[in-house]
């Protein structure tokens, strides 16, 4: 864009200098040719200078033209990097919009990836919680059980050794009293026999 500006700038002054150059030297011309009027003819002096005037004009027109043209091509440069300038911007403002959309949708993905590692790690460990909880249940149990079943024949021997000592205890009791009653028949026979 600094180019074309120069190249404006540039047309614009060589425009004023080739106007201001000529509109110094036609008179300067006229005189010369003035001075030397009595070598040429005045209708070929006016020729020459109505020639001259035409090419000035053509090449001020030419000059004119190119200046439009310049700036023309200014104009257009100049909103053709205007519009780059703003393209440029929406592009910028879109990848940061994509790149921000990408973060988000980043930290999403992380956040549900170690949501569901910790759903995964803490269902394993209270999987393990209730194997232990139901191995330590089953063990008391079987624990329980076992005290039971001890108690219980404790009772079955306690209760046949209380049968057994009450059997003893009879068959003494009866064995003391059929002793007695021996005795006891033995000495009524004797007072019988040694009579009066």
């Amino acid at each position: 864009m600094t180019h074309g500006g120069h190249h404006c700038s540039l047309g614009v002054l060589e425009v004023e200098s080739l106007a201001r150059l000529t509109a110094s030297n036609l008179p300067t011309t006229f005189r010369a040719r003035g001075r030397r009027g009595n070598s040429f003819p005045v209708v070929f002096q006016k020729e020459e200078a109505l020639k001259q005037r035409k090419e000035v004009s053509l090449q001020l027109r030419s000059l004119r033209e190119e200046l439009t043209h310049s700036v023309s091509c200014c104009e257009r440069l100049q909103k053709e990097k205007e519009e780059v300038c703003v393209a440029l911007e929406a592009a910028v403002l879109k990848l940061q919009e994509q790149h921000q959309a990408e973060l988000t949708q980043l930290e999403e993905t992380l956040r549900d990836f170690y949501s569901a590692e910790w759903d995964k790690t803490h269902q394993a460990y209270q999987e393990e919680a209730d194997k232990y909880r139901a191995l330590m249940q089953k063990q008391v149990e079987e624990m329980r059980r076992k005290q039971e079943a001890l108690r219980k024949e404790q009772e079955v021997a306690h209760v046949q050794e209380m049968e057994a000592l009450r059997q003893e205890y009879e068959a003494s009791l009866a064995v003391s009293f059929y002793s007695i009653l021996s005795l006891f028949i033995s000495e009524c026979r004797g007072v019988c026999e040694a009579g009066p």
